[in-house]
């Protein structure tokens, strides 16, 4: 039979290489695929996005039937403007009323508007708030973009940043956010009134900026170098330098959870939003860098990102790229396993 080629006398079992090249990145709306709460403690109240909310990213056109924008990522810490709010147009009393835009002037420029409380394209009775991320009661400047213009809204990237002032938190939102876009074309809406969640227990993604010494903070999203920068529109995350078990969290000025205090007997105060309970960052688990995966499925766990859960994996891939540093299926692993990414235990609420 001639000379034999198999050899079955190897202890190791490796990994086929293919997972170092295969694109996860392709597939983009993978991000954040999903949050799983434990415990889930809804608020009851029945909110739309604030208007004039700058859009933050735009869902896929091919699989969800036509360009939309989302406004505040699945996971951001939310407050809510009222009739008390003055700081903004929210929703007046009824005796007050108000207006929001409906469609493009097609004959003379500029937009139709119509009374919130009298108009289809206003708000029903039942809705007495409206969403915007919090900013730990600090005043917060979301700039417009391209992004804006490509949806061919109300607002454009040439518009001055909306200003929102110092507000409080309410909870999260489990679900991107899309913006409120009734009345821009006839006869088409696809999303409504969103609810929060004020308790419960979830993971999000975390970067230790201990580790990614140049992460930046929300006080630099204009920086597009920077880690916190290339992450802040689409995700929801906790970025610490120093943190333990039990630590209160708060928003900081985007709706991104930091740490509000770690001393023993730090009190909560009305900015606190809830508390660690641990960190992840023990990956692969469960021989999960093993799972094969059918050809062209490259948005799923497995060898292609070295067990990474895939949320995980794009977050600390997007950021290495962002500041410069290594990011291949391996180096991603390593980064984790280091404790520079991974994922937090929240338990939202006090």
């Amino acid at each position: 039979m001639g000379s034999k080629t198999f050899n079955f006398n190897d202890t190791v079992r490796r990994i086929p290489s293919k997972a170092i090249s295969s694109d996860v990145l392709s597939q983009k709306n993978l991000a954040m695929i999903k949050i799983i709460l434990t415990d889930p403690k809804y608020s009851g109240v029945a909110a739309y996005p604030y208007k004039y909310l700058p859009v933050m990213s735009h869902c896929d056109e091919l699989t969800n039937g036509g360009l939309e924008g989302i406004v505040i990522p699945k996971g951001t810490i939310v407050s809510l403007v009222t009739n008390q709010t003055s700081i903004m147009s929210g929703i007046p009393v009824p005796a007050s009323s108000g207006t929001v835009p409906v469609y493009e002037d097609q004959i003379d420029t500029g937009w139709i508007t119509a009374p919130i409380d009298d108009s289809y394209f206003g708000y029903e009775e039942s809705i007495t708030a409206l969403l915007v991320p919090a900013n730990g009661g600090s005043i917060s400047a979301i700039p417009y973009s391209t992004l804006d213009d490509d949806l061919d809204s109300w607002s454009t990237s040439s518009d001055e940043d909306l200003s929102i002032g110092g507000n409080l938190p309410l909870g999260i939102v489990m679900e991107d956010i899309f913006q409120d876009s009734r009345g821009k074309n006839l006869n088409y809406q696809t999303h409504d009134a969103y609810s929060t969640v004020v308790g419960g227990r979830f993971d999000l993604p975390f970067v230790d900026t201990s580790i990614i010494t140049d992460f930046g903070s929300d006080s630099n999203i204009a920086d597009s170098g920077s880690g916190y920068a290339s992450v802040w529109k689409e995700w929801a995350f906790l970025a610490f330098s120093s943190i333990a078990s039990g630590a209160l969290l708060k928003s900081d000025l985007y709706g991104k959870f930091v740490v509000e205090g770690t001393a023993v007997g730090s009190a909560p105060t009305v900015q606190t939003v809830g508390k660690l309970q641990t960190l992840d960052c023990r990956f692969p688990k469960e021989l999960s860098a093993t799972i094969q995966n059918y050809p062209g499925t490259t948005g799923l766990l497995g060898v292609n990102t070295g067990g990474i859960p895939t949320d995980l994996y794009m977050f600390a891939y997007t950021v290495l790229t962002a500041v410069g540093l290594t990011a291949t299926a391996t180096s991603i692993k390593n980064y984790v396993r280091d404790g520079a990414f991974g994922y937090a235990r929240i338990s939202l609420g006090i």
